[in-house]
């Protein structure tokens, strides 16, 4: 029985790109699943720095199927983007993320919101993308 190993690298707080790294002792015919998150609009999935074709199916899985040798690198980039999501109780309001992190920051303390007393920000546009710009994507 053969054994294959994959060592999954990622810093997805600080880059776009997770690589697996394939160990095994003789090559392998199977198929790798990756989970196309719904924050990330597309992908770009390299093997070995090379491009690779790959569909997202209905269950938003990605599959590569190959015949993996030992040392194979598979470079899953997601394109990070700022998008908002309703609350749960309240979907008039929303929580802002980058990416999978969810963003927080100092809003002042005037024009609180009488229920909370915490600043809002307030749009009809519910596409954060339109209204909040990166600044530093290196933080």
């Amino acid at each position: 029985m053969q054994h294959t190993k994959i060592q999954l690298a990622s810093s997805i707080l600080q880059t776009d790109t997770i690589t697996l790294h394939i160990q095994n002792k003789k090559a392998a015919q199977f198929s790798v699943k990756l989970r196309k998150p719904k924050w990330s609009k597309d992908f770009t999935l390299l093997l070995n720095g090379k491009a690779v074709n790959a569909q997202v199916d209905a269950k938003g899985f990605v599959t590569i199927a190959n015949n993996w040798k030992n040392g194979d690198q598979l470079q899953y980039v997601l394109h990070r983007t700022i998008h908002a999501e309703p609350m749960i109780d309240n979907k008039d309001r929303v929580a802002i993320f980058y990416g999978p992190v969810l963003l927080a920051g100092l809003l002042g303390d005037s024009t609180a919101d009488p229920v909370m007393g915490i600043p809002v920000l307030l749009t009809d546009d519910h596409d954060a993308s339109h209204w909040i710009q990166p600044v530093d994507k290196k933080i």
